[in-house]
């Protein structure tokens, strides 16, 4: 019976182990299949990055078959622009010989011309010219009364070869109608001293002549203001130095009823005298 017993309950305690390896092996089944999960997990996502590996080698392969085709057209763009550089500097080269042999044919020929000039010139020797300046004419005014024109003032004076005889503008007086009451209308006058028109030199040199009639702008206080030529010369050179000269001028103070300035009109007379 004693040993019925301890037979009974070896068995008991074998059975326990059994029961006990069970749950070992059941709990390695269930580790062996979450490895195998992540095994398989692991599996994919390595087939995932190979495929990528694969498109990027592709994408690189392509780039650099693009990049080899940019470097051999920008080496076939170097060599064209290095060709066409060195026939641009040939073309300038060629163009700067020419230029300057060009600039030695023009200053020979401007010494030729010079030395004809100059030949010219001592053969003609003419008088020195002189500049007149004609008669102003005032504009007539709006009034209802006669004018009276006095006497011209005449100014003379002579500058370096050029003299200049300027007559001033004629000053108009006025009546008012039926009142009693005299109102005068003051017409400007050149004052003495303003300077004279120079005879360009280069005029003089190409023989120029001609009469240049301004139209000139003056305000009460007798300050020219505005100056346009009425008629020309047909000469821009002589149109010019009239209009520089006279823009310089002062005249008497003036006075017209309802106007802010006075426009009255000089003419300008440019003359060679002694020509051959």
């Amino acid at each position: 019976e004693g040993e019925a017993a301890q037979l009974a309950t070896t068995q008991a305690q074998q059975q326990q182990q059994l029961l006990e390896l069970e749950s070992v092996r059941v709990g390695l089944s269930d580790d062996l299949n979450r490895l195998q999960g992540v095994l398989d997990l692991e599996q994919r996502e390595r087939a995932t990055l190979a495929q990528k590996v694969v498109t990027l080698e592709l994408a690189r392969h392509e780039t650099l078959t693009h990049l080899n085709g940019l470097l051999t057209q920008l080496n076939s763009e170097n060599q064209s622009l290095d060709t066409s550089l060195r026939q641009l500097r040939n073309e300038k080269y060629r163009a700067e010989v020419t230029l300057q042999d060009r600039a030695r044919q023009i200053e020979s020929l401007s010494q030729q011309v010079e030395t004809l000039l100059s030949e010219k010139r001592s053969q003609r020797q003419p008088a020195p010219p002189t500049v007149v300046a004609g008669n102003s004419v005032a504009p007539p005014a709006p009034t209802i009364a006669a004018a009276e024109n006095p006497p011209a003032q005449k100014l003379s004076a002579t500058a370096e070869k050029t003299s200049t005889n300027l007559s001033t503008a004629t000053a108009t007086s006025l009546a008012a109608p039926e009142t009693g009451n005299a109102v005068h209308d003051v017409e400007p006058r050149p004052v003495a001293g303003n300077p004279k028109p120079v005879y360009p030199r280069l005029a003089i040199r190409r023989q120029l002549e001609g009469t240049v009639i301004l139209t000139i702008d003056v305000l009460p206080s007798g300050k020219v203001t505005n100056i346009s030529v009425e008629t020309g010369s047909g000469f821009s050179l002589l149109d010019q130095a009239a209009i520089k000269a006279v823009s310089q001028w002062r005249f008497t103070p003036a006075h017209r009823v309802g106007t802010p300035t006075i426009a009255v009109t000089q003419s300008i007379q440019f003359q060679l005298d002694g020509r051959s």
